[in-house]
């Protein structure tokens, strides 16, 4: 990392499933620890939470496959472009 570059940004997920995820929670892909969640929230229009969270720019790409720790389980999600405008999610 060149000194006085960021590394990371805020980006947005869509999670699989009913189960929203803690504040602080690890976010991984591929393996490895890209960030942590900021904050998450249902959206019962889209029948799925989504969350933001502070993530490593190379990894910020929308349908990046993502795996959030969240108290004793793993939850799956995919990265998605910011702003979260509404029919641009599925």
């Amino acid at each position: 990392m060149r000194r006085g570059s960021l590394d990371r940004a805020l980006g947005g997920m869509a999670i699989d499933g009913q189960q929203v995820p803690a504040a602080g929670a690890e976010v991984h892909a591929q393996g490895a620890r890209i960030g942590r969640v900021t904050s998450a929230a249902s959206a019962p229009a889209l029948d799925r939470p989504l969350a933001l969270a502070i993530l490593k720019r190379d990894s910020l790409t929308p349908g990046t496959r993502v795996e959030i720790l969240h108290d004793t389980c793993r939850l799956s999600g995919e990265v998605v472009r910011l702003p979260l405008r509404k029919g641009e999610l599925r």
